[in-house]
């Protein structure tokens, strides 16, 4: 009576529907959303969205700054390569280039050596410099997970001054305060290539430093010569903390040719003339310009190697401003769906993924906004560049004209 009023409550010959017990019945399921990452569940806050607009702001200012300065570097090497006159001697003065700019190579002459009268060393050349190092104490930091702060402490030779207080056990290991002797640099205050003096912007850029070794022993008692080392040292084998060791090194070598620092060095400079000094050219824009590269080059071969130095770093910039504008859309996922819902086109860009779109959106500003500093400079070059970055959205917009003429067709 009970079975045939309730057929379908469980028993002994009706097992409610599980698996394996004789019921027809599919086993009932249900499926639970996984814990979503950092970066999803920040891209979908109002947090999210303006940490990807400060990214996007970094990376647009690091590449309008980036390309800018490799646009003004390109322009300085077109504009050089027209402008610059070319000598070929650096012993005649016309006067005729006065306030033009000159590329001139000849030997480096100074008109007395440089004296440290401190050791008694004396060099024929535009710059000799003193190096002083200090034996101090250093402390090292250490520190393994889940374990004490380590600090071990050495003696070391450095060229600064390490400040002892900070020490995590400062009592122990003090140094001093300063150096019994200090570092400098010496200056010629008369240096010329050929006939023409040298103003200091140009002093200032020769900075190929060789040591300079002697065997003349100091005249100072209390100083002792070791493999090129002036020690102010009681025993150079074991110095204690505070004592001083010097070495010298020199620059722009203006001596004769049986010097003992060798023959005079010779010099490529591209400048002013005014009279007969080579000084700073300024350029329209008000920036000086002057070039120093030791040895035998032509005009072209010292704006191309300048171009070339500054390669590395336009790239390196340019890749990283890339990658903080696509770091940031991938954070405003709230506002790159806005963006989507006013320009339909888009979405054909983001039928192909999400990170497909930021990968095009962002490409497609970068390289517009690189276009944009090229616009004055190399116009040609920027219109394929802003050709190049409308091209994403061109696509999408003929695929989005297609797909509306065939639904209005169906």
């Amino acid at each position: 009576m009970y079975r045939s009023k309730y057929p379908d409550d469980p028993g002994m010959h009706n097992a409610g529907g599980l698996p394996g017990l004789g019921s027809s019945r599919l086993p009932s399921t249900y499926s639970k959303r996984g814990d979503s990452t950092f970066v999803e569940r920040v891209s979908n806050s109002f947090t999210g969205s303006m940490l990807g607009l400060g990214l996007v702001a970094i990376g647009l200012f690091s590449i309008t700054v980036n390309e800018s300065f490799a646009a003004y570097v390109s322009w300085q090497l077109d504009d050089g390569l027209r402008n610059i006159i070319p000598l070929e001697s650096s012993e005649v003065i016309f006067t005729e280039n006065n306030n033009k700019l000159i590329h001139v190579t000849g030997k480096l002459r100074t008109t007395e050596p440089l004296v440290d009268s401190q050791f008694g060393i004396s060099v024929r050349a535009v710059k000799l410099r003193r190096h002083v190092q200090m034996f101090q104490w250093v402390e090292h930091r250490k520190q393994s997970p889940g374990e004490d702060i380590q600090y071990t402490y050495t003696k070391e030779w450095r060229s600064e001054i390490i400040d002892s207080d900070t020490f995590e056990n400062s009592a122990r290991h003090v140094n001093k305060k300063e150096m019994s002797v200090k570092g400098t640099t010496f200056v010629a205050i008369r240096a010329y290539i050929g006939n023409f003096q040298l103003k200091e912007p140009l002093k200032e850029k020769i900075e190929n430093f060789d040591p300079y070794f002697t065997q003349q022993q100091p005249s100072n008692p209390n100083v002792k010569l070791h493999n090129g080392f002036y020690h102010f040292s009681l025993d150079i084998n074991r110095p204690m903390i505070g004592e001083v060791r010097v070495t010298f090194s020199y620059a722009g070598v203006s001596g004769q040719e049986s010097s003992i620092v060798g023959p005079p060095a010779t010099v490529s400079i591209i400048a002013k003339q005014a009279g007969g000094i080579l000084t700073s050219y300024v350029d329209n824009s008000g920036t000086a310009r002057e070039m120093v590269q030791m040895g035998k080059w032509s005009a072209e071969e010292m704006l191309l190697r300048h171009l070339n130095l500054q390669t590395s770093l336009t790239w390196s910039l340019r890749i990283g401003g890339w990658l903080m504008i696509f770091l940031g859309f991938c954070f405003m996922k709230l506002i790159t769906f806005y963006i989507m819902d006013l320009v339909p086109p888009l979405r054909k860009i983001a039928s192909f993924g999400l990170i497909n779109f930021n990968l095009c959106i962002s490409f497609s500003l970068a390289l517009s906004f690189a276009a944009l500093c090229y616009l004055m400079t190399r116009p040609v070059q920027a219109l394929i560049m802003m050709t190049v970055a409308l091209l994403p959205g061109i696509i999408a917009f003929f695929r989005h004209k297609k797909s509306q003429n065939e639904s209005l067709r169906l």
